[in-house]
């Protein structure tokens, strides 16, 4: 048994008030793989005192976990019956990799013990420009065989040609009834046959500019940031009957420690249990995990000065959607902005614009916050899509 277990330790100053859905659903299958654990005690039940780590917040208002992008709730974690694999929640591969994922089974209850269930599996692809294609998929019958852990065979597949997060999904069933779900990501390294602008090339005009070692930058309150494109980086931009802009991008709240120590006032030791009077954004490792209150701003997307669309940006969440900023944290004793991810913009260059761009050798994006709630631009190695700034032609 697991006498205590939550989402605040083995973190440089506690997790401050974080995502908890990435590292609990890893969690739970470690926990399942392991057949001597029996039983495990999560606190907390809500956010309490300093440990911002509850199924709910402080105040008893919901969490978002973001679960249901992999047709999961939180219950799938807590089947009786559950269906896990032996493998990190996600794996950077390439394309042509050949992958063997082992499946087991766990039961805590003799209801289908004996019997033969169905496991049906898919991979898909997530591809924001052409849109998502399911690469490969199929079924596996598996005794279930009693209490404890058992073997319940493999997925095996080729990695698909593809740029970006892949998603394997398994479920478990009996007869009609699908009984859980679990998943798996992949980001896949390939290629975009596309130009694609690192969020760290861009300039800005924000007062407060934050970049990531993820790649993610983000500015506070309002402003823009810029980037000089050249039309001879774009592929097949001479021939090209349209232009389509795709990014991921989110507002961005500030937080106490966005300022160091000196502007944000007396520093607070967040190992104290202070309860309400806690700053949670005075810790490093925060960012809130999305919940209920909003953060929407207004984009404001112009090339040279023309503006071609308006976005409104709801929010700048943080959960296991947010998967590739989980991945690829930079330190493993902390946290750099763990689980965000931003909203996907979609622009098609209107045909005026584009006849007038092909005459020139290089055009100015501009990307306006208009409200004071910041602006985040996310990077290939970060967010939910994997993408940086990418001008495509077609």
């Amino acid at each position: 048994m697991n006498s205590e277990c939550g989402n605040v330790w083995g973190i440089k100053g506690n997790a401050g008030e974080s995502d908890i859905s990435w590292q609990y659903k890893y969690m739970m299958n470690e926990f399942r793989l392991h057949d001597k654990l029996c039983g495990f005690v999560f606190t907390e039940f809500h956010d309490v005192v300093n440990e911002f780590n509850g199924y709910y917040k402080i105040d008893n208002g919901d969490k978002d976990l973001g679960y249901d992008q992999y047709g999961m709730t939180l219950k799938d974690l807590h089947s009786q019956d559950y269906l896990g694999c032996d493998f990190a929640p996600m794996t950077t591969v390439k394309e042509g990799d050949e992958i063997s994922v082992p499946l087991f089974g766990s039961s805590f209850t003799d209801e289908r013990h004996g019997k033969l269930l169905r496991i049906d599996w898919q991979l898909t692809c997530q591809d924001p420009i052409d849109g998502d294609f399911i690469a490969d998929g199929g079924e596996i019958g598996v005794v279930w065989s009693g209490y404890g852990t058992f073997s319940a065979g493999q997925i095996d597949f080729t990695v698909p040609t593809h740029d970006g997060v892949a998603m394997l999904t398994f479920g478990l069933f009996d007869g009609d009834e699908r009984v859980m779900q679990n998943a798996i990501l992949f980001d896949v390294d390939g290629e975009k046959n596309a130009l694609v602008v690192a969020p760290s090339e861009l300039s800005s005009s924000f007062k407060n500019t934050i970049p990531t070692a993820m790649g993610k930058v983000s500015g506070l309150g309002k402003g823009s940031f810029e980037a000089e494109i050249k039309t001879s980086d774009i592929p097949e931009f001479e021939n090209a009957d349209s232009l389509i802009l795709v990014f991921e991008a989110s507002t961005r709240h500030p937080m106490s420690h966005d300022y160091g120590e000196e502007e944000s006032g007396e520093h607070i030791d967040l190992a104290y249990m202070l309860g309400y009077r806690c700053d949670p954004g005075a810790n490093r490792n925060s960012f809130v995990q999305t919940d209920a209150n909003k953060w929407g701003g207004m984009l404001e997307v112009s090339v040279d000065g023309k503006v071609i669309d308006e976005i409104y940006i709801s929010d700048d969440p943080a959960d296991s959607r947010g998967a590739l900023s989980h991945h690829y944290q930079p330190v493993d004793d902390l946290l750099e902005e763990a689980g965000t991810y931003g909203t996907l913009c979609d622009i098609r260059i209107p045909s005026d614009l584009l006849l007038k761009l092909k005459d020139k050798e290089s055009f100015t994006l501009t990307l306006t916050m208009k409200d004071e709630k910041g602006l985040s631009i996310f990077s290939r190695t970060s967010g939910r899509y994997g993408l940086g700034i990418i001008f495509k032609a077609e």
